[in-house]
């Protein structure tokens, strides 16, 4: 972790806080935590870093979902992951993009899974505060007990988007490329296979979450449309680069 703080104490912008929610224990590793010397040490740390106490583990959701209770109602919120060096623009490219539009979220990478605009969080995902109330109650409802728990680029996204809060790709840093450098390639989540692989989880959530959750009926029939219109445009494609690969 303490590449990924370095890399966001020398942006272009300065973090206010650096909240690191840390729960009793991991639900995946059936273990607590232990705290690494330099986030207890306050030359370090300073003002910004801190390490909060969350009420349990919500899986990789635990960075928003434990940071909300030490946040004031109004103000932005970015979530990073702690795994990669970030480029120096990464912090005030989302906030810029955050303050000019409230009614959305920016991530530096967007995809689409059955209609659904995801922002990823490896890229950053921002967030106007008053957008995420009710996120936890969101959250204990339709996430825990369910693979999804596993996924919170997913959930956090059909939360924001039944909200009708959009989710919007940020422009990249002048010369483009990733906004990210990965540090190191240990992140367990992407190794998850079966029903725990990100392909399954989109597939079953995504159809439990348009049944379960209340929404205004045009926010749900967008979603669908775009999905099916997502389909025809890929399957050609998918039709085409199987021929492609058997010539």
């Amino acid at each position: 972790m303490r590449p990924t703080l370095e890399s966001l104490l020398a942006g272009e912008m300065r973090p206010d806080r650096i909240l690191i929610p840390l729960p009793p224990s991991s639900i995946r590793e059936q273990c607590a935590y232990t705290v690494p010397d330099f986030l207890k040490d306050s030359d370090f740390c300073g003002e910004v870093i801190k390490v909060i106490p969350a009420d349990r583990d919500w899986g990789p959701g635990t960075k928003s979902l434990g940071a909300l209770s030490a946040l004031p109602a109004e103000g932005y919120l970015v979530v990073a992951d702690d795994d990669v060096r970030y480029h120096k623009h990464f912090l005030k490219g989302l906030i810029d993009a955050q303050q000019a539009d409230h009614s959305a979220s920016f991530s530096y990478y967007t995809y689409r899974v059955r209609g659904l605009t995801v922002g990823q969080g490896c890229d950053g995902f921002s967030f106007w505060l008053p957008n995420l109330q009710g996120l936890q109650a969101f959250a204990e409802r339709h996430v825990v007990d369910s693979n999804l728990l596993f996924h919170d680029d997913l959930w956090v996204s059909f939360f924001l988007t039944s909200r009708d809060v959009q989710i919007r790709r940020a422009a990249a840093p002048e010369g483009g490329g990733l906004i990210y450098a990965i540090e190191h390639h240990v992140n367990p989540l992407n190794r998850l296979s079966g029903d725990l692989s990100r392909r399954a989880i989109n597939l079953s959530s995504m159809r439990r979450l348009l049944r379960e959750v209340p929404m205004p009926w045009q926010t749900r029939q967008r979603i669908r449309l775009i999905s099916a219109l997502d389909r025809l445009w890929t399957n050609p494609v998918r039709k085409l680069r199987r021929h492609l690969n058997k010539v």
